[in-house]
């Protein structure tokens, strides 16, 4: 399994929240909202912050599973696990 992150933030602030938290996963740069719209992460258009939202993805590229949570980091990391 390979995990990897979206990021709405410049690469400063997204540099930083990774080093801060020391996470080794790939970090992908998104400040155009390109990912958060295809993937349905934004909110009204993106006036608001993006969902919180991680995807199991198959090797043949389909969806397998989402998770939706704002604040409860477990369910996040469970779904990456099950990977």
């Amino acid at each position: 399994v390979r995990v990897v992150a979206v990021s709405p933030d410049d690469e400063e602030v997204t540099y930083r929240f990774q080093k801060e938290l020391a996470l080794t996963q790939t970090l992908l740069l998104d400040p155009g909202g390109e990912i958060a719209r295809a993937y349905g992460a934004t909110r009204l258009g993106g006036w608001l912050p993006t969902k919180r939202l991680s995807y199991l993805i198959g090797q043949d590229g389909k969806v397998v599973a989402v998770h939706h949570a704002e604040l409860a980091i477990e369910g996040h990391l469970t779904l990456a696990d099950e990977g």
